[in-house]
């Protein structure tokens, strides 16, 4: 939990240097994020694929997403290839989301869904305290309609 708070502090950090350049401002309506089970969903107009690596201990990525339509649901999902990486979503005023560093299964795979009151900014942040190695990962976002059954 020490690197959830040590990486929340890096991101309202970032954040206010994103609000001295003055991105456009949204509504502050809190953001509901769930841990949900893994499922398929009908994809629609949004898609975004973000591959990286944490190259050291420490490192640090991370990734804008712009969330224009309001009253619409994002499925997230993120998959890394080392149980310790942290996954952090944030709103633009640096506000905690979402995170797997609550997770107690030690998965390497994680799928949140977002409802998003209004249009907004957020944040995904990845980092591993651990990584004795470089970890690779990938952060999916699919704007969704109702979820369906999981099926592989």
């Amino acid at each position: 939990m020490r690197y959830a708070t040590q990486l929340l502090s890096c991101l309202s950090t970032m954040l206010f240097v994103g609000s001295v350049v003055q991105l456009p401002s949204f509504s502050k309506e809190p953001l509901k994020a769930t841990p949900t089970e893994p499922t398929t969903t009908k994809q629609l107009d949004t898609t975004l694929l973000e591959i990286g690596r944490i190259l050291f201990v420490g490192d640090l990525d991370l990734h804008l997403f712009v969330g224009y339509h309001a009253g619409r649901s994002f499925t997230v999902n993120f998959e890394s290839d080392d149980a310790n990486t942290i996954f952090v979503i944030s709103n633009k005023e640096g506000e905690l989301i979402a995170s797997n560093a609550d997770f107690v299964s030690r998965s390497t795979a994680f799928q949140f869904t977002i409802a998003t009151p209004e249009s907004d900014y957020y944040l995904f942040a990845v980092t591993s305290p651990t990584a004795s190695e470089q970890v690779a990962y990938r952060i999916t976002v699919v704007e969704s309609t109702e979820a369906e059954p999981f099926s592989k």
